[in-house]
């Protein structure tokens, strides 16, 4: 996973004509970091997934998965975009969509036990649905519960957490639609 995002990070950022230098000012990320994840060698946080997604305006999606196009994912066949694993947090975020669409889907998996994850505003809307378990999401400062076969719309701009609810994993899919204006949309405002 950390080749992939290495290889197309680099590729992104040369298509943006960036040096690693102008990258690290834009991010706050270290020269020496940024060079390691465009290596492979570390992988980044997803924080600084959202801050490099900004810099390049591009979204995560963009970053993390291949742009061959495909039309039909296999369960089996889902590629891992991320892993947020830390002491407290365990998200697994896989890809329902391959290559250059209107619209990408994501299956995100949390399993760990009750940690709250922050998400910064998308510069595009959210359309997520519960498939097994429970989820508390907070927009702005609402708080709502979702269980199986609950959705939520999540507008373009608005801050946003979540947390696992249910003892079991909680596996919820998510569809972005791509910014009209630009054909991508940024990872954070």
């Amino acid at each position: 996973m950390a080749d992939n995002i290495g290889l197309n990070l680099k590729i992104f950022r040369k298509k943006k004509n960036l040096s690693l230098k102008e990258l690290s000012e834009k991010t706050d990320i270290s020269i020496s970091l940024l060079s390691n994840i465009e290596r492979g060698m570390r992988s980044p946080t997803i924080i600084n997934l959202q801050k490099i997604c900004k810099a390049l305006n591009i979204t995560i999606n963009e970053l993390l998965i291949a742009t061959e196009e495909k039309y039909v994912i296999k369960k089996s066949e889902r590629e891992t975009v991320f892993i947020e694993n830390h002491k407290h947090s365990n998200v697994l975020y896989q890809s329902l969509s391959q290559g250059e669409r209107n619209l990408k889907g994501m299956c995100m998996i949390i399993d760990d036990n009750g940690g709250c994850h922050q998400s910064f505003g998308h510069k595009v809307d959210e359309f997520g649905v519960v498939i097994s378990g429970s989820m508390e999401m907070t927009l702005g400062d609402t708080e709502y519960t979702l269980e199986e076969g609950d959705s939520i719309y999540i507008p373009a701009g608005f801050n946003h957490s979540f947390k696992k609810l249910s003892r079991e994993k909680c596996v919820s899919y998510w569809i972005i639609s791509n910014d009209p204006e630009n054909s991508v949309d940024v990872c954070d405002n």
